[in-house]
């Protein structure tokens, strides 16, 4: 699906934190908006970029704060929440293969039922799978688990010269994890996945930094948490 009106190409550029307005009208304006539903899709989108020697900007969910979608030159965006289904998954080896575009909410409600949880997700479930993955974040849980980037399997790229799955081993992962898609597009994802315990949540006020951080640091060695 393609969106090409001036509205809706401005609303597709609007951030939770706009940039200044003397700032923004400077900006190139998104000549289009693309909804890709496979990798050849989105295979297809970079070559008519090449070609009309446009940039390529994806999106997830935009949920980030500012930053997101700051076009330097004439450009094409690729909306991938079109591309949000559930794959796989494998009991056995404790993963599940999504579509990049899928939102947060939707796995960890897919797990539950299977009895599974993840080990981190975003404090913002609307956001993308693969949004999170290019943001590399921390989140839920990241104080005992720790960055996405290690709870992840292996995430299909797609670039204008290839389309490659790649592990934590290979050494172009890195690449790919924190650079908000300037080095390729995230179009599929194996996360790692655990069996689900019980849990209560809980609000604990501190007087100072300190006491939370000792806190913290009690609570993660305790045998609960260990």
């Amino acid at each position: 699906m393609m969106i090409d009106s001036k509205l809706e190409t401005k609303l597709y550029t609007r951030e939770p934190i706009e940039l200044p307005g003397i700032i923004k009208d400077r900006l190139p304006r998104i000549q289009s908006v693309y909804q890709p539903e496979s990798v050849q899709d989105i295979q297809n989108l970079f070559s008519r970029g090449q070609k009309n020697r446009l940039a390529v900007i994806p999106r997830g969910a935009a949920t980030s704060g500012i930053g997101c979608i700051v076009p330097l030159k004439k450009s094409i965006m690729v909306d991938l929440t079109s591309m949000n289904k559930i794959v796989d998954l494998d009991e056995n080896e404790r993963t599940l293969y999504v579509e990049a575009g899928i939102r947060w909410w939707e796995v960890k409600h897919f797990l539950k039922a299977q009895g599974l949880d993840l080990y981190t997700c975003p404090t913002s479930l609307f956001s993308t799978v693969g949004g999170w993955l290019a943001t590399g974040g921390y989140g839920i849980n990241s104080f005992r688990y720790g960055h996405v980037s290690n709870l992840v399997d292996s995430v299909e790229i797609v670039t204008p010269r290839k389309r490659k799955w790649i592990d934590r081993k290979d050494p172009e992962y890195k690449f790919f994890i924190g650079t908000e898609g300037q080095m390729g597009i995230i179009s599929k994802v194996k996360l790692k996945v655990r069996e689900s315990h019980p849990s209560k949540s809980y609000l604990v006020f501190f007087n100072t930094t300190a006491e939370a951080v000792g806190f913290l640091h009690e609570m993660l060695k305790s045998p609960k948490t260990s």
